[in-house]
């Protein structure tokens, strides 16, 4: 199980701004803001259990750390536009724009290669974009995936909260492992 924390701490917060400072002004100028740094939680003993991850890891540059209990913890900036109701979560592999709506329907569109799929169903829309797509057609997709869903009668969900955004991830980490 993952869980998502908002973090505070200064040289945490530099090391992301440093590490993703080209993303976070490409976002900026998409009109996203607030600008959050967050924890990506592991289960405990991930960093034993996973650690073939760990190069790959260093690889895409993600900022890491292993705490006790032995568990991986990314680091990645979160930013919010609020005019479509949307998180950008920034990592290694690329930015991920997700929208969740009232009804919990999910959309979500990646700037890199993803095999997961939509899937009406369970009311999950996915897409995503070869990398490198640059984030402003990405981006735009992903405004016209809304508004085609919005067609449909469904509102976005106004409440980006961190429990919401942890929410989306697990659901989409969920329908990737177990199909749903």
């Amino acid at each position: 199980m993952i869980r998502y924390e908002v973090i505070h701490k200064q040289k945490i917060e530099y090391r992301l701004q440093e590490r993703y400072q080209q993303e976070i002004k490409e976002l900026e100028a998409l009109g996203f803001h607030d600008l959050y740094h967050t924890r990506e939680v592991a289960f405990p003993f991930s960093a034993l259990f996973l650690f073939w991850l760990y190069p790959i890891l260093k690889m895409n540059r993600e900022v890491l750390r292993i705490e006790m209990p032995l568990r991986y913890v990314l680091l990645n900036p979160l930013l919010l536009n609020r005019e479509y109701d949307t998180y950008a979560h920034v990592f290694g592999l690329g930015t991920k724009f997700a929208t969740l709506f009232a009804d919990n329907t999910m959309l979500i569109t990646t700037n890199y290669s993803d095999t997961r799929i939509v899937k009406p169903e369970f009311k999950i829309y996915h897409y995503s974009f070869p990398n490198p797509t640059p984030l402003g057609k990405v981006w735009n997709a992903h405004i016209d995936h809304i508004a085609d869903i919005e067609t449909k009668g469904r509102e976005t969900n106004s409440d980006l909260s961190i429990e919401n955004f942890e929410k989306i991830m697990l659901r989409d980490d969920k329908a990737l492992l177990f199909g749903r």
